[in-house]
């Protein structure tokens, strides 16, 4: 018989097409796992803001203040951004993605302003102008807003090699988090900066004003000799620096505001002398100022080079707490002292120190002198420099204090590369009752960029989709071998 030089054709059978169908559907299994991977990342990423921020100050991150502010929303809260459509501030953007991930009241959406010109109408004030790229919040009903340009949701200093100013610092969060806070309060708390006793002026210090404004204060000046105004334990009274002491009658119509509840933050120079009445107003709680300028000695507790800038320690409160978990630190100038009383404990009154010097300090009363040699007749150890004093008795006459014995850590806080405007005005949302909402930080753009601004494509890349891929393949493979092996 001739021989059949042909090669015979593998035999296919039920067995091999079932093996064949096992590597089909497992081929297509992982395809779907992957793009259902996919689909779950980008949806944590979109809905939840789940980006990964490694920034080494957390600039893209949101407190945990503003995220349950967020949360305890009520009612809707709409923020429209001015972006043209491709020119979007990703830095902006990215943030109002992580407060809209805290809840569903907040609403973010981008008008593009040339395509519909006539948005911004209804929000424009006679003789102002809404610029591109800015940011608008407001409620549901469009009848209360806060507007902020590009320019205000950034920090800038001058540069001086330059002469020109550089942004150094994001202020989105800060920005954002007032203008909720504006829109959920139905009152906004008086401010009243007394004058007519050498103080300055408070619109001096427009970045205080405009620091206060964003806490949603409404800041005014009283003269009590001149004014027809009642002071209530509603109103907060800020005494900045006076130079000249009250005449009896504005010593007793303070008398009787703090004796009927009050909020009072007290600023003192130290080197202003003797104010008799004033000095009897912080008698009725027994404090005293001291005039004298305290040194430091231990180098952790002043700035390089000048032992009178002093870098105090922190007391444990309210108003501190913020700083003291993140390592922030207020510098006082030429700082006087307080001598707080010793209190047995009292369910009325509470006298706390806030500030203080080292124990290394002490007191000079040689201003004249061009040196700081400490003399045998100073007082040293630990000086009082700023102190909380809450009087309680009964929620009808409620007063709260707070009292320095120092003025020019106010009037220099920003031009300083510390904490002092943060410790200010968390000093006044302490008086004002307001705890939760104490002052939230601009961030620093001085730090190492390492964020990942798109979770699709770094998030499940690198950390999720890669490994699955390289599992779910080595499964597959496997089982294949396994399953052709015995073909």
């Amino acid at each position: 018989m001739p021989q059949d030089n042909k090669k015979k054709l593998p035999k296919i059978t039920k067995k091999s097409l079932m093996y064949g169908g096992y590597s089909i559907i497992l081929t297509v299994v992982m395809v779907v796992a992957l793009v259902l991977l996919n689909m779950g990342v980008t949806t944590l990423s979109d809905t939840y803001g789940l980006n990964i921020d490694m920034t080494s100050n957390r600039l893209y991150s949101i407190t945990g203040q503003s995220k349950e502010m967020v949360r305890n929303l009520e009612e809707d809260i709409y923020v429209y951004t001015l972006f043209q459509n491709g020119q979007e501030d990703d830095i902006i953007s990215e943030i109002l993605k992580r407060f809209a991930a805290q809840g569903s009241h907040f609403i973010v959406e981008n008008i593009d302003p040339i395509q519909n010109p006539g948005f911004v109408q209804q929000f424009q004030r006679e003789g102002e102008t809404i610029q591109t790229n800015s940011v608008i919040v407001t409620d549901s009903e469009k009848k209360r807003f806060r507007v902020f340009s590009q320019s205000d949701m950034y920090t800038t200093e001058y540069d001086s090699s330059s002469g020109m100013y550089a942004i150094t610092g994001v202020n989105v969060e800060a920005k954002v988090s007032s203008a909720i806070l504006y829109l959920t309060s139905e009152d906004m708390p008086v401010v009243y900066f007394l004058q007519g006793h050498g103080e300055p002026m408070y619109s001096q210090f427009p970045y205080l004003q405009d620091l206060l404004a964003d806490q949603n204060f409404d800041v005014r000046e009283i003269d009590l000799r001149t004014t027809d105004v009642q002071l209530t334990q509603e109103d907060t009274l800020v005494i900045l620096a006076p130079t000249s002491d009250l005449d009896d009658t504005e010593r007793e119509t303070l008398k009787a505001y703090m004796e009927g509840g009050c909020k009072v933050f007290a600023a003192f120079n130290p080197l202003a002398g003797e104010l008799p009445n004033f000095d009897s107003l912080l008698q009725l709680y027994g404090v005293k100022r001291l005039n004298g300028i305290v040194v430091e000695n231990n180098r952790d507790n002043y700035y390089t080079g000048s032992q009178i800038y002093l870098i105090p320690n922190y007391m444990d409160s309210e108003i501190t707490a913020t700083l003291m978990e993140n390592n922030l630190n207020v510098l006082l100038p030429t700082s006087g002292a307080l001598e707080l009383p010793e209190l047995t404990p009292s369910n009325f009154m509470t006298i706390n120190s806030l500030l203080e010097s080292s124990s290394d300090a002490y007191m000079t009363f040689d201003f004249e002198s061009a040196t700081l040699t400490q003399k045998d007749t100073d007082p040293t150890g630990t000086f009082v420099l700023a102190a909380t004093i809450t009087n309680y008795e009964g929620e009808e006459n409620e007063s709260r204090l707070v009292l320095f014995n120092n003025v020019v850590g106010i009037s220099m806080a920003e031009n300083v590369p510390y904490a002092n405007e943060d410790f200010y005005l968390n000093c006044m949302t302490w008086l004002a009752g307001e705890t939760e909402d104490l002052y939230i930080r601009g961030k620093s753009l001085n730090s190492s960029m390492l964020y990942f601004s798109n979770a699709t494509q770094m998030l499940t890349t690198v950390v999720l989709v890669w490994p699955v891929i390289v599992v779910v393949m080595l499964i597959a493979a496997f089982v294949i071998y396994r399953q052709r092996k015995h073909l």
